[in-house]
């Protein structure tokens, strides 16, 4: 780590010297941020006016894509009209390049909205177009799409691969939003792996790419990737100054999608600091605005953060209030992202099924045929003679006897497809039950595990040991956490033990942290909601010991 922070402070400075370059750009950008903004406006509601002038089918299209993409960023209900509207238009037109950009922009607001399913479904389809069309660009951007939700299922590595095949779609293009954008996509989610240094370097480039361009205004992004960097290493005021020149950014171009990753951003730095109340102002602010924006994901971030907030200014209920709404809403995405891609390989299954069922329809219909042929040479025929009927009757048999072995071959084929289809279904079911069990042990080990470790560490004396073990025994998994701490009383123990336990009277750690076991409520309740347990021993300055028992599921 050592290592990597001394190259990170070497990075930082030859950054420091190209934006030193660089600033007068920004400062001036700044300075003129009601005039950019009054000019946004005027070239949104420029597009609006130009479709009222009843346009040509091929300009309309063109104009609504065009609209779809300015404010998908900024509104995604009108934007996602645009680009329906679009899509319509230029299926009808048989554009192909058109159609590409339409479905591309359907596949990027869902994806805003948390609907994963649609994300992929539309990016698919963008990417198969846009490869017909041969247009680079919009292969670049469905791959962007596309990569956005290998980011969400936080398989970073597969999403850097996506994003860096995007970069060289484009690269040496003058398509400079597509550029930053595939190198911005990079830098994040090498800041998610835990690779900062990676991180600069990418954000780094997008910066010079802003400025090789002329355009300072996709700077909101690179700035917030570089804020994150700085969170990462644990310089909190560095991180809120990149954060508020995202911000800034952001504004200009009214970015709420944006603004509302930021403000919570900042809320968490902000908590880091110890400065509570601001930290609030933020986090209220990035509430109001995803609830507005429908950002789902972000709102469930910001609930998570607004639970930790209160907890630690020791408003319980509030803290409570929070954290429920950040796991239920949490569930819900978890919950459809998995139904989304259950419903991805049955749609895959269908399709081959129906493609089966369409090639034995047609086979079924060749045999038809043949038999009525055969019928009407039959009766012309039949007039020559014994020795031609005789012969007939031969051919006849024949053919029967192949079209016999051709049925039975396509009732095997049937027998087959049957035992393809119930195969896949299980393993549908199989899948289905092992996501389920996966996310149940992610959850404990993220929430449960981690706020036993907290408990720990917050009661233990200065110096003291705490134990961690996991072993299995007969059809249980057991987690165990000891400490050697302050320990607790028969009371609060019998208390924890009862179906009725709430929220216990507040004790203070060994270096005075608050706590009012909100945190082990919680945990108590998810074990239980998964089948399991949580015992407690503990004893007044001894320590305590906690376990969580889960049954073992198992798959046929």
């Amino acid at each position: 780590m050592n290592t990597n922070k001394q190259a990170f402070i070497v990075l930082r400075k030859s950054l420091t010297r190209f934006l030193s370059v660089y600033g007068f750009i920004i400062a001036i950008t700044l300075l003129s941020n009601a005039t950019v903004s009054a000019q946004m406006v005027y070239d949104l509601d420029q597009i609006r006016a130009e479709l009222t002038l009843n346009p040509t089918d091929s300009i309309k299209v063109a104009l609504l894509n065009q609209l779809a993409f300015e404010l998908r960023e900024i509104d995604q209900a009108e934007a996602l009209e645009a680009a329906r509207r679009a899509e319509t238009l230029a299926a009808t037109l048989r554009d192909t390049l058109q159609l590409a950009k339409a479905k591309g922009h359907i596949g990027w607001i869902n994806y805003r909205m948390g609907d994963w399913e649609g994300t992929f479904r539309y990016s698919r389809e963008a990417y198969e177009l846009s490869l017909i069309a041969g247009d680079a660009n919009e292969t670049a951007m469905a791959l962007n799409n596309l990569g956005a939700l290998y980011y969400q299922q936080q398989d970073y590595h597969t999403a850097i691969e996506r994003f860096r095949e995007a970069f060289l779609h484009v690269r040496g293009t003058d398509n400079y939003f597509t550029i930053i954008r595939s190198l911005n996509n990079t830098a994040l989610n090498f800041v998610r792996a835990e690779m900062p240094d990676s991180a600069m370097h990418y954000a780094s480039l997008a910066m010079q790419v802003n400025k090789d361009a002329g355009s300072p205004f996709s700077l909101s992004f690179p700035y917030r990737v570089i804020g994150d960097v700085h969170y990462f290493y644990g310089d909190y005021p560095e991180a809120m100054r990149w954060y508020a020149d995202a911000f800034r950014m952001a504004e200009l171009r009214n970015l709420t999608s944006f603004q509302a990753g930021i403000l919570h951003r900042k809320g968490i730095t902000l908590m880091r600091m110890g400065r509570g109340r601001d930290a609030m102002v933020y986090l209220k602010r990035g509430e109001e605005l995803s609830t507005r924006q429908g950002l789902r994901d972000e709102l469930s971030t910001t609930y998570l953060y607004l639970s930790q907030l209160y907890d630690s200014m020791g408003n319980v209920p509030e803290a409570y209030r929070y954290q429920t709404l950040h796991l239920e809403l949490l569930n819900e995405l978890e919950s459809r992202a998995v139904r989304d891609r259950l419903a991805i390989i049955q749609g895959m299954f269908e399709a081959e099924r129906i493609q089966a069922e369409l090639r034995i329809l047609e086979n079924e219909a060749s045999f038809a045929k043949e038999r009525a042929e055969l019928a009407e040479q039959f009766s012309r025929f039949m007039l020559l003679g014994l020795l031609i009927i005789l012969g007939m009757l031969v051919w006849v048999f024949i053919l029967y006897q192949r079209s016999s072995t051709a049925y039975i071959r396509l009732d095997d084929q049937k027998k087959q497809i049957i035992e393809q289809r119930d195969e896949l279904q299980l393993r549908a079911a199989e899948l289905q039950k092992a996501n389920s069990d996966k996310n149940t042990l992610f959850s404990i080990l993220s929430h449960d595990l981690r706020n036993l470790l907290s408990n720990a560490i917050k009661f233990s004396h200065f110096n003291g040991s705490i134990y961690l073990t996991a072993f299995r025994k007969d059809s249980y998994l057991i987690f165990s956490v000891r400490d050697e701490g302050l320990g607790m009383s028969a009371d609060m123990v019998e208390q924890i033990h009862t179906d009725t336990f709430a929220i216990l009277s507040g004790n203070d750690g060994t270096q005075n942290e608050k706590g009012h076991g909100v945190g082990l409520m919680l945990c108590k309740r998810l074990v239980a909601m998964n089948g399991g347990e949580l015992k407690v021993q503990s004893y007044l300055d001894k320590g305590s010991d906690f376990h969580v028992i889960l049954p073992i599921a198992t798959i046929d």
